[in-house]
């Protein structure tokens, strides 16, 4: 039971790491953009 809670715990924590592998670049450019934009 306990090994089950942790090997989901762990592929939770992997999902998360994936998410924000995947959308960090795209925030950080759509914010990127925004301040540009605000700025000019």
């Amino acid at each position: 039971m306990k090994i089950r809670k942790l090997l989901y715990e762990t592929d939770e924590v992997l999902g998360l790491r994936h998410m924000i592998r995947y959308y960090a670049p795209l925030c950080f450019k759509t914010t990127f953009v925004t301040m540009r934009n605000n700025m000019g």
